[in-house]
């Protein structure tokens, strides 16, 4: 009479096993229905940071790279992008999911202006320190101007990026 009410573990192990498949299909569906469910609803994506510096905005991930610059990689694709500061990396990943294309675009290409800017006013700062050691009056007018000129373009670049950044930060889907 007991064997009738005992089971065999091969038995067991099958449930289980079909159990800990069933688990753990169910739980990626889950977790994909959660990071990617509020996109298509044109709400803002799900945001979880992963690491010290590094952040998971539905699709895409933002990481700080060793220059201090911000890379997005949208993880569908392997595109990549890099953004001067955390703040428009972020923006830029919320807006290009939530169907403002355009806002992201412009956070894109004003970023973009922006790095390229600052490094230019670098490099002319820096040959304006060599040509005052070296005292070469010709090359210091050259780099003061250009530094000059540079810088005026890197405060109007900065002035619009903020204005894009500020009105980005407040529009609701």
């Amino acid at each position: 009479m007991e064997s009738s009410n005992t089971l065999e573990i091969s038995t067991i192990e099958g449930v289980v096993d079909q159990t800990i498949n069933y688990l753990k299909t169910w739980t990626q569906h889950e977790l994909t229905a959660f990071v990617t469910g509020n996109v298509d609803n044109r709400n803002a994506p799900l945001i979880a940071r992963i690491g010290k510096n590094k952040y998971l905005v539905g699709y895409y991930v933002v990481a700080v790279e060793p220059n201090n610059q911000w890379k997005v990689i949208y993880w569908p694709s392997d595109s990549e992008f890099l953004f001067s500061s955390k703040l428009s990396a972020m923006l830029f990943t919320i807006c290009r999911q939530t169907g403002r294309d355009k806002t992201a675009d412009s956070i894109l290409l004003h970023d973009q202006e922006v790095s390229r800017l600052s490094v230019k006013a670098d490099l002319y700062s820096f040959r304006f320190r060599q040509a005052v050691k070296k005292k070469n009056s010709h090359r210091i007018d050259l780099f003061s101007l250009r530094y000059n000129e540079t810088s005026l373009k890197l405060k109007a670049a900065k002035f619009h990026l903020e204005k894009i950044l500020n009105s980005a930060k407040y529009i609701k889907s």
